[in-house]
């Protein structure tokens, strides 16, 4: 199972890190000035990841998508450290 990672800003857990798998990861939508959501499917079961982030330019809005769709395929089926996700550093991500 392979993971992606979004950097978080040095105001939200010091500047750490989340991960998410990307084995099921059904759609990305398209990004707003502020979030994106992923959505995850297995079967019937679907859940959505709502990553927020800072107000972005709609010059960097337009490569948020790009980037995150470019992490998945770099880890999907891989095995070893998470992608990096080359974006805004997050501010939160809500699972349900």
């Amino acid at each position: 199972m392979g993971y992606i990672k979004f950097n978080k800003t040095a105001s939200t857990n010091g500047g750490r890190a989340d991960l998410l798998p990307v084995d099921d990861v059904m759609h990305v939508s398209v990004p707003t000035a502020t979030g994106i959501i992923l959505t995850f499917g297995e079967n019937t079961a679907v859940d959505t990841a709502t990553l927020l982030y800072p107000a972005q330019s709609a010059a960097k809005i337009a490569l948020i998508r790009d980037a995150v769709n470019d992490a998945i395929e770099a880890a999907n089926g891989a095995s070893g450290p998470a992608i990096r996700v080359a974006m805004a550093d997050i501010t939160s991500v809500t699972i349900g």
